[in-house]
């Protein structure tokens, strides 16, 4: 390890400072007393953060508009309605996919149909001459 000489002053500095509070902190948060003031910590936050919005919502309410719960309610139900409907519309191409195979014409060959040549008259010359 460096010399003292070598390490600059901030860090003498910060070494002499830093070590007794870190040995002070580890010893502090390894204990039960620690532990259970951290989880009452917790609880209170939680339920001081139910009461603020309960509250929050009645406000809401009494002002008839909608609270946060109104509105997360509201984007989950529309999410479900969106996935329905592209599982729906995933249905009605599956099922327009199998109705257009149903509806082609059937081929029975692969070769061009003849086609007979006709002369080159027109229709007045092939009628009997009645004109009809």
């Amino acid at each position: 390890m460096a010399s003292s000489a070598d390490t600059p002053l901030w860090r003498r500095a910060f070494d002499a400072i830093e070590v007794p509070l870190r040995v002070r902190a580890e010893s502090t948060a390894s204990t039960a007393e620690f532990a259970q003031t951290l989880l009452t910590l917790f609880q209170v936050t939680t339920v001081m953060g139910r009461a603020a919005r309960s509250t929050s919502s009645r406000l809401w309410h009494v002002g008839n508009l909608p609270s946060y719960s109104d509105m997360r309610r509201l984007f989950r139900q529309l999410g479900a309605i969106e996935n329905r409907l592209d599982r729906m519309s995933v249905e009605i191409e599956r099922l327009a996919r199998r109705l257009d195979e149903h509806e082609r014409p059937v081929r029975r060959s692969a070769r061009k149909p003849r086609t007979t040549t006709v002369k080159s008259e027109t229709l007045d010359e092939r009628s009997d001459g009645d004109g009809e």
